[in-house]
């Protein structure tokens, strides 16, 4: 008999994952891959389903419904999406719990700290939180958070080191981030120079792509002042993203420093805003160079897997898990701590344009290979079934 597990996703994005976020993708790939392997019946309590796109036999699905009062706290309280939509996922949580044998219960980044509490007062005990973060634990996650999954070695780690010094009992476990593995497709040489025309690139010029959250921590301001002080003018930058992926419609008041800074500049930089992951794979058909420029400590990074099975080179920074997701065969990781980081970024940038590095590709799908969705849902079902 197939076991039952509840996965609970306390965010604000939709699962599947059309408005993107890491949380949403990793926990749409565990879908899609269960599916094929029919190892569970999968509980999954998230906010923002389409039912449209439910095709899943082995799921059973629990929407997290704001109601007009909830979402009148949403547009207040927008950064606190437990504030409008708790009373929801408590009243899912008791409604598989009431219904269903669980085996295992997993809580899945967000907002968590109320759905323990919730689970506690339930006399639910044996739980299992996914780490997506790279926060240091506090007093709850010491008292609360024994059984946790880690996508890096770096954020493991960091709380690794602090249960010790607690002396407190710990089953730790680092699981890799997977991709979308359409990233591994050919390019398709017609579409991509179709893409091209449309955007306006000149065909003389090399083009660099930034993909992300306009958010400070993401350094996309680095870039580009690293790029404006390049002599080169046969140059285009693609940022793509926006604050909070598709989610958000307001502009933030970085968002509108960026703005400024490309009005600003004398270099073809293209902002497209959020793009459907599915479409990115042809954007990245055109790209010479990415760069990953965060300048905080980045937990992982689906992004740089999803630029190596594009066979692009890479410029990134030493941020927190991110160097784990990287290979010494298409990778350059720079200093984000150094005074020099824009001028280093700039260089390295003006380096590669000048001498193209050939890439192994065979040698670059046997490191992206180790990635793949079913190695992903392998090591997670070993650990839920320990």
């Amino acid at each position: 008999m197939k076991k039952n597990i509840c996965i609970i996703v306390p965010t604000k994005l939709p699962i599947p994952s059309q408005l993107g976020g890491a949380i949403e993708f990793l926990t749409e790939v565990i879908l899609k891959v269960n599916e094929t392997q029919d190892a569970y019946n999968i509980h999954l309590i998230s906010s923002h389903i389409n039912d449209e796109k439910i095709t899943f036999k082995s799921v059973f699905f629990y929407p997290i419904r704001y109601s007009k009062i909830r979402y009148i706290f949403r547009k207040i309280f927008r950064n606190h999406p437990s504030l409008s939509s708790f009373s929801s996922l408590k009243k899912r949580i008791r409604q598989v719990k009431n219904h269903v044998e669980v085996d295992r219960w997993i809580i899945s980044g967000g907002e968590y700290s109320p759905v323990i509490n919730e689970l506690l007062k339930l006399g639910i005990t044996d739980y299992i939180f996914y780490n997506h973060g790279s926060n240091l634990p506090g007093n709850f996650e010491l008292k609360y958070l024994h059984n946790v999954i880690f996508v890096s070695e770096y954020s493991l780690n960091l709380w690794k080191n602090k249960f010790l010094r607690f002396g407190q009992a710990f089953n730790f476990s680092k699981i890799n981030n997977t991709f979308n593995e359409r990233f591994l497709e050919k390019c398709n040489i017609h579409k991509t120079k179709v893409l091209r025309d449309a955007l306006l690139i000149p065909s003389n010029h090399s083009i660099i792509i930034f993909v992300g959250r306009i958010v400070k921590e993401k350094g996309l301001d680095v870039l580009i002042n690293a790029i404006n002080s390049l002599d080169n003018s046969k140059i285009t930058l693609l940022i793509i993203g926006r604050n909070l992926f598709g989610y958000s419609k307001r502009f933030t008041k970085y968002e509108m420093n960026i703005k400024k800074l490309i009005r600003q500049s004398n270099k073809n930089i293209i902002s497209l805003g959020f793009i459907d992951n599915s479409k990115l794979r042809d954007y990245l058909c055109l790209t010479d160079i990415a760069i990953i420029p965060s300048v905080w400590e980045e937990p992982a990074g689906i992004v740089a897997l999803e630029y190596s099975a594009s066979n692009l080179p890479i410029i990134a920074f030493n941020s927190g898990g991110l160097p784990e997701y990287l290979f010494k065969i298409n990778s350059i990781i720079l200093d984000k701590n150094s005074p020099l980081l824009i001028s280093n970024l700039a260089n390295t940038i003006n380096k590669l344009l000048m001498s193209p590095p050939t890439i192994n590709k065979v040698s670059l799908y046997e490191k992206v290979e180790s990635f793949l969705n079913i190695k992903y849902f392998n090591e997670l079902k070993d650990f839920i079934n320990k």
